[in-house]
C-alpha cells in the first residue's frame, strides 16, 4: 500500500470484534535461531534476514491469530478476556514458528487494547464508570440496609427484654403485696381537697 518497511513494520495489530468494531494493539517480538535449529530455519528461509521474517510472517501471522481470537468477542466485553486471547496468540504463533527453526522469546503487549473509533473507547470508558458508580452505590444502600436491620433486631431485642421484665413484674405482684404497698405509702387520711361540679 505505499508504506516503507520501517512504517509497515511499526504499525499495531488489528483485529475485529464480533460486533464489527475494528481494534488496535501494539506487540513486541524478539526472536532467534538456536545452533541446532539453524539447518530448519535455512531450509524454510533460504537466509532470509530475522528481523525481515519477523516483519512479515510472524507479524502477518500474530494479526492472524489475534483476528481469530477478539472475533467471537463483543467489545463491551473484550477486555475481560484480553489475557486468554494474548496467550493464544502466543502459544500457537511461538509454536508454530519453532517448528521452521525460529525461537520467539518475546511476544508481548507493548500496549493496550485500543478501538479504531476513539468516541468507542470514550463510551467504554463512560459505561466502565458508570458500572463502578453503581457498585459504589450497591455497597452503600447495603451496608445502610446492614445497619437498618441491625437497629431494627436491637429495638426487636429490647421490646422482648421489657416485655419479659414487665411479665416477671405482674406475676411478682400478689395481692399481700399490693396491700403491703399500699399501707406503706397512705397514712389512712382522706384528700383534704375535692374538686367537683359545683
Amino acid at each position: 500500500s505505499g508504506d516503507s518497511a520501517a512504517e509497515s513494520s511499526n504499525r499495531a495489530i488489528f483485529g475485529e470484534t464480533a460486533d464489527g468494531i475494528g481494534i488496535y494493539v501494539g506487540m513486541n517480538c524478539t526472536a532467534l535461531i538456536e545452533e541446532k535449529d539453524a539447518a530448519k530455519f535455512l531450509y524454510r528461509y533460504n537466509n532470509t534476514p530475522l528481523d525481515t521474517i519477523i516483519d512479515t510472517d510472524i507479524k502477518k501471522m500474530v494479526e492472524d491469530e489475534f483476528n481469530k481470537a477478539v472475533n467471537p468477542y463483543d467489545s463491551t466485553v473484550l477486555h475481560a478476556h484480553k489475557a486468554e486471547i494474548l496467550d493464544h496468540v502466543k502459544s500457537t504463533v511461538t509454536s508454530y514458528f519453532k517448528e521452521y527453526g525460529v525461537t520467539i522469546t518475546v511476544l508481548g503487549v507493548k500496549e493496550g487494547f485500543s478501538f479504531e473509533n476513539p468516541a468507542i473507547q470514550e463510551a467504554l470508558d463512560k459505561k466502565f464508570e458508570s458500572e463502578q458508580d453503581l457498585v459504589i452505590q450497591q455497597n452503600k444502600n447495603e451496608a445502610e440496609l446492614a445497619k437498618a436491620e441491625a437497629e431494627a433486631k436491637a429495638k426487636i431485642i429490647a421490646a422482648q427484654a421489657e416485655a419479659e421484665a414487665n411479665k416477671i413484674l405482674t406475676e411478682s405482684i400478689t395481692p399481700e403485696l399490693l396491700e403491703k404497698i399500699m399501707s406503706e405509702r397512705w397514712d389512712g387520711k382522706l384528700p383534704n381537697t375535692y374538686i367537683g361540679n359545683g
